[in-house]
Protein backbone atom coordinates (compact mmCIF):
# COMPACT_ATOMS: atom_id res chain seq x y z
CA UNK A 1 0.00 0.00 0.00
CA UNK A 2 1.27 3.45 -1.08
CA UNK A 3 0.38 6.71 -2.47
CA UNK A 4 2.61 9.80 -2.88
CA UNK A 5 1.97 13.21 -1.90
CA UNK A 6 4.69 16.09 -1.89
CA UNK A 7 5.56 18.98 0.30
CA UNK A 8 6.46 17.26 4.31
CA UNK A 9 8.75 14.94 4.50
CA UNK A 10 7.73 11.82 6.47
CA UNK A 11 10.76 10.14 8.56
CA UNK A 12 11.29 6.27 7.64
CA UNK A 13 12.31 3.82 10.11
CA UNK A 14 13.65 0.59 9.78
CA UNK A 15 10.69 -0.94 11.13
CA UNK A 16 8.24 0.05 9.01
CA UNK A 17 10.13 -1.28 5.54
CA UNK A 18 8.15 -3.97 4.97
CA UNK A 19 5.13 -1.54 3.91
CA UNK A 20 5.72 1.22 1.14
CA UNK A 21 4.90 4.45 1.61
CA UNK A 22 4.88 7.84 0.71
CA UNK A 23 7.49 10.07 1.66
CA UNK A 24 6.21 13.36 1.11
CA UNK A 25 2.77 15.72 0.83
CA UNK A 26 2.05 18.97 -1.17
CA UNK A 27 0.01 21.67 0.66
CA UNK A 28 -1.42 23.29 -3.00
CA UNK A 29 -2.74 26.19 -1.94
CA UNK A 30 -0.99 28.83 0.41
CA UNK A 31 -4.01 30.95 1.19
CA UNK A 32 -4.90 27.54 3.58
CA UNK A 33 -1.86 27.40 5.47
CA UNK A 34 -3.27 28.09 9.05
CA UNK A 35 -5.67 25.54 8.12
CA UNK A 36 -3.13 23.14 7.23
CA UNK A 37 -0.96 24.09 10.50
CA UNK A 38 -3.61 23.08 12.35
CA UNK A 39 -4.59 20.22 10.48
CA UNK A 40 -0.96 18.92 10.57
CA UNK A 41 -0.14 19.60 14.29
CA UNK A 42 -3.24 18.41 15.83
CA UNK A 43 -5.54 16.63 13.80
CA UNK A 44 -8.33 18.68 12.75
CA UNK A 45 -10.03 17.53 9.85
CA UNK A 46 -7.99 16.69 6.91
CA UNK A 47 -8.05 20.22 4.14
CA UNK A 48 -8.95 17.75 1.02
CA UNK A 49 -9.05 20.46 -1.64
CA UNK A 50 -5.99 22.38 -0.25
CA UNK A 51 -3.83 19.09 -1.07
CA UNK A 52 -2.55 17.89 -4.53
CA UNK A 53 -0.97 14.49 -5.65
CA UNK A 54 2.47 14.08 -6.80
CA UNK A 55 1.56 11.85 -9.86
CA UNK A 56 5.55 11.67 -10.64
CA UNK A 57 6.17 9.79 -7.46
CA UNK A 58 3.10 8.19 -7.52
CA UNK A 59 3.59 7.05 -10.81
CA UNK A 60 2.91 3.10 -11.08
CA UNK A 61 1.84 2.47 -7.50
CA UNK A 62 -1.97 1.55 -6.52
CA UNK A 63 -2.40 3.42 -3.12
CA UNK A 64 -4.62 2.03 -0.44
CA UNK A 65 -7.02 4.41 1.24
CA UNK A 66 -8.24 3.30 5.02
CA UNK A 67 -11.15 4.27 6.48
CA UNK A 68 -11.41 3.06 9.93
CA UNK A 69 -14.54 3.20 12.63
CA UNK A 70 -12.17 3.69 15.64
CA UNK A 71 -15.09 3.04 17.69
CA UNK A 72 -15.49 -0.46 16.90
CA UNK A 73 -13.96 -3.84 18.35
CA UNK A 74 -14.03 -2.41 21.77
CA UNK A 75 -10.83 -0.76 21.43
CA UNK A 76 -9.38 -2.47 18.54
CA UNK A 77 -10.38 0.52 16.17
CA UNK A 78 -7.80 2.72 18.19
CA UNK A 79 -5.78 0.11 17.93
CA UNK A 80 -5.61 -0.20 14.63
CA UNK A 81 -5.97 3.46 13.89
CA UNK A 82 -2.67 4.55 15.76
CA UNK A 83 -0.80 1.34 13.86
CA UNK A 84 -2.15 2.45 10.00
CA UNK A 85 -1.08 6.34 10.58
CA UNK A 86 2.69 5.36 11.90
CA UNK A 87 2.64 2.70 8.61
CA UNK A 88 0.70 4.83 6.26
CA UNK A 89 0.46 8.59 4.98
CA UNK A 90 -1.74 10.45 6.32
CA UNK A 91 -3.80 10.98 3.64
CA UNK A 92 -4.31 7.17 3.40
CA UNK A 93 -6.09 6.66 6.53
CA UNK A 94 -9.06 8.26 7.40
CA UNK A 95 -11.00 7.99 10.80
CA UNK A 96 -14.75 7.95 10.64
CA UNK A 97 -15.02 9.28 13.92
CA UNK A 98 -13.51 12.58 12.98
CA UNK A 99 -14.50 12.81 9.22
CA UNK A 100 -16.79 11.41 6.94
CA UNK A 101 -15.87 9.26 3.36
CA UNK A 102 -17.01 11.74 0.97
CA UNK A 103 -14.37 14.13 0.94
CA UNK A 104 -11.72 11.39 0.76
CA UNK A 105 -13.21 9.35 -2.21
CA UNK A 106 -13.66 12.32 -3.67
CA UNK A 107 -9.96 13.81 -3.43
CA UNK A 108 -8.66 10.19 -4.63
CA UNK A 109 -10.94 9.61 -7.26
CA UNK A 110 -9.88 12.54 -8.93
CA UNK A 111 -6.22 11.71 -9.08
CA UNK A 112 -6.71 9.06 -11.38
CA UNK A 113 -4.92 7.15 -9.29
CA UNK A 114 -5.88 2.90 -9.36
CA UNK A 115 -6.36 3.38 -5.42
CA UNK A 116 -7.63 0.71 -3.13
CA UNK A 117 -10.03 0.67 -0.15
CA UNK A 118 -9.69 -1.07 3.19
CA UNK A 119 -12.41 -0.56 5.24
CA UNK A 120 -11.87 -1.68 9.13
CA UNK A 121 -15.15 -1.90 11.15
CA UNK A 122 -18.36 -3.98 10.91
CA UNK A 123 -21.06 -4.34 8.05
CA UNK A 124 -22.52 -0.84 9.14
CA UNK A 125 -19.02 0.80 7.69
CA UNK A 126 -18.48 -1.22 5.09
CA UNK A 127 -22.39 -0.20 3.85
CA UNK A 128 -21.83 3.25 4.68
CA UNK A 129 -18.45 3.32 2.49
CA UNK A 130 -20.08 1.44 -0.55
CA UNK A 131 -23.53 3.52 -0.37
CA UNK A 132 -20.52 6.71 -0.69
CA UNK A 133 -18.86 5.47 -3.82
CA UNK A 134 -22.30 4.45 -5.41
CA UNK A 135 -23.14 8.12 -4.83
CA UNK A 136 -20.06 9.34 -5.60
CA UNK A 137 -19.96 7.27 -9.24
CA UNK A 138 -16.17 7.56 -9.97
CA UNK A 139 -14.99 6.64 -13.39
CA UNK A 140 -12.66 4.06 -11.56
CA UNK A 141 -14.84 2.25 -8.91
CA UNK A 142 -12.27 0.93 -6.39
CA UNK A 143 -11.99 -2.35 -5.02
CA UNK A 144 -12.57 -2.78 -1.24
CA UNK A 145 -11.67 -5.00 1.11
CA UNK A 146 -12.71 -5.24 4.56
CA UNK A 147 -10.93 -5.95 8.09
CA UNK A 148 -13.75 -7.02 10.42
CA UNK A 149 -14.02 -5.32 13.58
CA UNK A 150 -17.47 -4.24 14.27
CA UNK A 151 -20.23 -6.56 15.80
CA UNK A 152 -21.48 -7.52 12.73
CA UNK A 153 -19.18 -9.19 10.12
CA UNK A 154 -21.28 -11.29 7.74
CA UNK A 155 -20.43 -9.81 4.67
CA UNK A 156 -16.87 -10.05 5.50
CA UNK A 157 -17.21 -13.57 6.23
CA UNK A 158 -18.73 -13.56 3.19
CA UNK A 159 -16.13 -12.39 0.77
CA UNK A 160 -13.13 -14.56 2.40
CA UNK A 161 -12.25 -11.76 4.80
CA UNK A 162 -13.02 -13.72 7.93
CA UNK A 163 -15.65 -12.95 10.84
CA UNK A 164 -13.19 -11.03 13.03
CA UNK A 165 -10.16 -9.25 13.39
CA UNK A 166 -7.89 -11.42 16.02
CA UNK A 167 -5.53 -8.57 16.68
CA UNK A 168 -1.57 -8.14 16.58
CA UNK A 169 0.16 -6.29 13.60
CA UNK A 170 -2.01 -5.06 10.21
CA UNK A 171 0.88 -5.98 8.26
CA UNK A 172 0.14 -8.84 6.94
CA UNK A 173 -3.96 -7.49 6.40
CA UNK A 174 -2.12 -4.76 4.45
CA UNK A 175 0.00 -7.47 2.16
CA UNK A 176 -3.24 -9.51 2.17
CA UNK A 177 -4.76 -6.49 0.77
CA UNK A 178 -2.39 -5.70 -1.64
CA UNK A 179 -2.75 -9.42 -3.08
CA UNK A 180 -6.10 -10.06 -3.27
CA UNK A 181 -8.42 -10.23 -6.38
CA UNK A 182 -11.59 -7.97 -7.38
CA UNK A 183 -14.94 -9.76 -7.61
CA UNK A 184 -18.13 -7.93 -8.16
CA UNK A 185 -21.24 -7.75 -5.91
CA UNK A 186 -24.65 -6.71 -6.17
CA UNK A 187 -26.55 -4.50 -3.87
CA UNK A 188 -29.71 -4.31 -3.19
CA UNK A 189 -32.32 -1.96 -1.90
CA UNK A 190 -35.17 -4.02 -0.95
CA UNK A 191 -38.56 -1.89 0.32
CA UNK A 192 -41.20 -3.85 2.41
CA UNK A 193 -45.04 -2.88 3.13
CA UNK A 194 -48.10 -3.99 3.83
CA UNK A 195 -50.49 -4.97 1.74
CA UNK A 196 -53.88 -4.72 2.45
CA UNK A 197 -56.13 -7.68 1.49
CA UNK A 198 -58.60 -6.48 -0.98
CA UNK A 199 -62.47 -6.65 -0.16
Amino acid sequence: PDAAVKGVDKPTSPQHSKVNRPQTMKLAMARTAEGIMAWLMYGAHTPWDDLELNKDEAAGHRPLLVFVNSRSGGGQGVDLLQELQILLHRLQVVDLKEETPEAALRWWSKTGQRYRVLVCGGDGTVGWVLSCLEELQPEYPPPVAILPIGTGNDLSRVLGWGGGFAGGSVVPVLQKVGEAHAAYIDRWLVACRDVLPEG
